[in-house]
Formats: structure tokens, C-alpha cells, sequence
């Protein structure tokens, strides 16, 4: 029904922020934003990183995976409409 896409999206929660955030500008050329959050179990509070990956950018992401760095949790779903700088415009 929703066809085929490659777009991503991701939610990483880890103690490495700041490393994930240079690697997501730096390596994949990509914005993405930090939401403030506190865990339910601990009430430790961390930075929830989102991120919108395209196709090409998807398949680089192997850099912020958790096999490079110690992940808490990492959420990766299908995003069949992006819009915004780098997506689709608006206008569509």
C-alpha cells in the first residue's frame, strides 16, 4: 500500500551524545535533533537523538551503529514522507 522506500529514521539513545553527533554531521553530512528525555527505570536524564537518513545516507550509517559504539537503545523505522531541507519540498 505505502510502496517501496528506503528513507529511515532513527531514534538513538546513548552515553556517547556528543560522538554520535559529530559522526551524524561530520560523516553523514546530516542535521538531526536532540530531545531532552528521562528514563523511566533509573530516571537518568540523557539526550534522545532523531535523525532522517535517505537511501545513501542509510547504507553509510554503519558509523553510528552500535557495533562501533555502545548503544542503550537505537529505534530504526521506515519514514515514507520527509519533508524539509535535503527531502522532498514542501510544495508536494
Amino acid at each position: 500500500m505505502q510502496g517501496v522506500n528506503y528513507n529511515k529514521a532513527m531514534f538513538i539513545i546513548s552515553d556517547k551524545y556528543e560522538e554520535i553527533r559529530v559522526k551524524i554531521l561530520d560523516d553523514l553530512n546530516r542535521g538531526a535533533t536532540a530531545i531532552p528525555i528521562k528514563g523511566m527505570y533509573k530516571g537518568v536524564e540523557r539526550n534522545m537523538i532523531f535523525v532522517n537518513l535517505t537511501e545513501g545516507k542509510w547504507s553509510s550509517s554503519s558509523s553510528i551503529s552500535g557495533k562501533s559504539i555502545k548503544m542503550l537503545f537505537l529505534t530504526v523505522f521506515d519514514a515514507y514522507d520527509i519533508y524539509g531541507e535535503g527531502f522532498k519540498p514542501f510544495d508536494e
